[in-house]
Parts: C-alpha cells; sequence; structure tokens
C-alpha cells in the first residue's frame, strides 16, 4: 500500500528524501529508496535517512546499506528517541542542502511506525514544523498510539490532515488490527457558515475556535460592527469599514476579527471560518475568490422543519435575547417581536443554499 501511494506521486517526489524511523528501517529504507520512477528510469528520491534507537537495527544497517551504496546514498542514524528530534532535522537539513535545487523546492516523505507507545512528542515537533515534509506514512499497531499520535500530528497551525486510511485484520480472533496512514499538509482551507439569524452559526464557530484558536481564527460580522457602531460611527460607514475587515482577513492580512496585531496571519495552515450569514451566492464567491483557498468547507444550518410558520416561531424564540431589554441586543436587529418577525422572514427568503 505504501509504495501504491508513492507511485500515485511520485512525479511531486521525484528528487527528494526520504526519511525512515522504526525497526523495519532496512526494508523500507532500501525498498523505497531505490524506487524508480518507471522501468529503467530515474530513482524518485534522490537520498535516503535513516534513524532507529536500537542498537541491533543500527547494527543491521550499516551492513545493509553499505552492501547497495552503488545503488542509493544514505544517511544512518542512531539515536536516542529524545535525540530524534534534533539530530534527524539536522540530517535531513544536510541532505536537502547537497541537492542542486532551491531547498524550498525539495520534498521530504516520512515513513514512521508508532510502535505500542507512539512517536516522541519532540519528534511530532519536528515534523510538522519542518516545511519540507510533505507527507507521513504512518504505521501503526496500536488504537491507544495511532489516537495519540493522530490527535498530535493534526492540531496547530502547521498540522497535517488524514488523506488516505487502511486496516488490516492481521490478528484474527483479536481486538488488535495494523493500520497505515497517509498524511498530508493541512490545505489552506474558508469555513462558509449558511443559515438565518438564531439557527446556531456563532455558537458553532464559536465552539470551533474555542477548541484550538491556533488553528481555528474567525471573523464574527456581527460582532466587528457592533464595536464599530459603539464607537459613535454611522450604520453606512460601519458596514464599510466592517466589510474591509473582512476582506483584510480573508486575504490573510488580518486574523480574528480583522485584527492585524500578529505577524504569523499569512499562515496558509490556519482555517478562517466566517461567521455571517453568508445567504447569497454572490457574496461567498466573492470570499472564496479573495482568500483563494484550497478547501472550501460550506456548512449548511437549517432548523429541523418545513413548516415555514414553525421555522419563523423557532428563530423568534431564539433570538428573543436581541428584544429590547435582552442580554444580546444588537445594533443591526431589530428589538421588538413585530420588527424581528419581518426581519426572520426576509433574511429566510434570501437565503440561498447550495445547490
Amino acid at each position: 500500500q505504501k509504495i501504491e501511494w508513492i507511485n500515485m506521486h511520485k512525479r511531486k517526489y521525484q528528487g527528494g528524501i526520504i526519511l525512515c524511523s522504526g525497526r523495519d528501517i532496512n526494508s523500507w529504507g532500501l525498498g523505497f529508496g531505490t524506487m524508480l520512477d518507471h522501468p529503467q528510469g530515474k530513482k524518485v528520491f534522490a537520498e535516503v535517512v535513516v534513524v532507529q534507537h536500537c542498537p541491533l537495527v543500527q547494527r543491521d544497517a550499516l551492513v545493509n546499506y553499505a552492501r547497495h551504496e552503488d545503488k542509493l546514498k544514505c544517511t544512518i542514524l542512531h539515536l536516542q528517541k529524545e535525540e530524534m528530534a534534533n539530530g534527524v532535522a539536522n540530517a535531513l537539513e544536510a541532505a536537502i542542502g547537497r541537492q542542486d535545487r532551491h531547498h524550498l523546492d525539495i520534498p521530504v516523505v516520512i515513513v514512521a511506525s508508532g510502535g505500542r507507545k507512539g512517536l516522541n512528542p519532540s519528534y511530532i515537533k519536528m515534523m510538522k514544523e519542518t516545511r519540507a515534509i510533505q507527507c507521513i506514512l504512518y504505521n501503526s499497531c496500536s488504537t491507544k498510539s495511532l489516537e495519540k499520535d493522530m490527535t498530535d500530528l493534526m492540531d496547530g497551525r502547521n498540522g497535517y490532515i488524514i488523506d488516505e486510511f487502511r486496516s488490516y485484520d492481521f490478528f484474527g480472533g483479536t481486538n488488535h488490527s495494523a493500520s497505515i496512514l497517509r498524511l498530508i499538509r493541512r490545505p489552506k482551507t474558508l469555513v462558509i457558515p449558511i443559515g438565518p439569524a438564531g439557527v446556531g452559526k456563532s455558537t458553532m464557530v464559536r465552539t470551533i475556535h474555542e477548541m484550538n484558536p491556533d488553528k481555528y481564527v474567525t471573523f464574527q460580522r456581527d460582532a466587528v460592527f457592533a464595536s464599530l457602531r459603539k464607537k459613535g460611527l454611522s450604520m453606512m460607514r460601519s458596514k464599510r469599514i466592517c466589510h474591509d475587515k473582512l476582506l483584510d482577513f480573508l486575504r490573510g492580512n488580518a486574523s480574528q476579527n480583522g485584527n492585524k496585531n500578529i505577524s504569523t496571519d499569512r499562515d496558509d495552515a490556519l482555517v478562517r471560518i466566517v461567521d455571517s450569514t453568508n445567504g447569497n451566492i454572490g457574496a461567498r464567491k466573492l470570499y472564496i475568490q479573495e482568500n483563494q483557498p484550497q478547501l472550501v468547507i460550506l456548512v449548511e444550518l437549517r432548523l429541523p422543519s418545513d413548516d415555514k410558520d414553525k421555522i419563523l416561531n423557532m428563530l423568534l424564540d431564539r433570538t428573543r435575547n436581541r428584544l429590547k431589554g435582552g442580554d444580546a441586543n444588537h445594533p443591526s436587529f431589530p428589538d421588538t417581536v413585530e420588527a424581528q418577525k419581518e426581519k426572520h422572514q426576509s433574511i429566510l427568503k434570501g437565503v440561498e443554499y447550495p445547490t
């Protein structure tokens, strides 16, 4: 399966570095390191780096790679777990520096085994912070360590996503299974919730952001607009400034709610979420055009009913705290029941859900 995944993307990995860790560094490094892009063709990987903390495996590696030194160039590392992150990072930097291409164009593919206890946290940190690493082929024999490692690898702004997954029942009659996963860098992502006021968009967005503020940044249009109005700005000027802040957010020139006080806002690994009704197709197209994401997630939020009167009453009940004297007074949302009713009807009529 690993060979199939590498072959699927061999053009992307051509001339790159493959890093193997775990007890299988001999078969992995020799096998993947000598792969050709086609019969009698060029090797997919320019160099191999292997690392292991077991002295017996390392001794085998010295013999095996010396025997095949005419077929591949390999760096063999024998490091304790706490030394692996720095040692491997230095070896990768050296291997990349030996290539004839610009260092930013040289991809690194990792083949790793999680084992029973999972990968060392410092090793996972290195894999996330080394930008040349494009793909991780992860081998698992323990669901416990698999869960831990996947949580750590997918977390934060430099995280990965699971692109492919296979699980095999090699241990019939037991609760154990073996799994392999293909992880790639998380793509630049834009999330656009769609739905009327009171349907739960802000609650969803706030919950996601609070799960991991370093990964999920949001633009809460109502909150930004409210803050401008509280400064005494007119309705029209507040709308214009709010829109400009939203565009800055989408272009990566600003982070949470359009603030420009973070130097790393242009990090494409962030997931940006626009909290608004987002019912207009034209507006959604503009957001995508300005953000240029690799992945767009449209989230439809609807109330569980097809009865228009029931939907209206449910929305009125949910926006009751926006009435005059409520605890969520809104600068652009009516504060009387009748006016709210008209506002809800207008929004429901205008929401264009994706077809």
